[in-house]
């Protein structure tokens, strides 16, 4: 799979109501876009690179697309130092549930073009 970043992430916004990921507040800092998902609002917007959040994740979109198409976990992204994490490592192990829940939203959009 191969998506822009805006893509990647407007898919997320709209798999964020459907998902069981929690109401808080990660800041994802992906090759220098930064993006406030918040868990309690179901939003996905830009926001400034020194905005803090429960949890605040910096990666590049090689790595997000790998999470996404399952080459990677983000366990193993975290522990080969390709995912800083800063912040609730509780939240950090939810991660996955807004990995899985825009992988889903993004197989839909790209079968209902087929």
């Amino acid at each position: 799979m191969v998506y822009s970043i805006e893509t990647i992430f407007t898919a997320m916004q709209e798999s964020l109501a459907g998902s069981k990921f929690p109401a808080k507040v990660v800041i994802m800092n992906v090759d220098g876009k930064v993006y406030r998902v918040d868990g309690a609002l179901n939003t996905v917007t830009l926001c400034s690179e020194g905005e803090k959040g429960d949890l605040n994740v910096k990666t590049t979109l090689k790595i997000l697309l790998s999470l996404l198409d399952k080459t990677l976990t983000p366990q193993q992204a975290f522990m080969k130092g390709m995912l800083k994490i800063k912040g609730s490592m509780g939240l950090a192990m939810k991660l996955s549930l807004i990995v899985n829940a825009t992988r889903k939203q993004l197989v839909q959009e790209r079968n209902s073009k087929l």
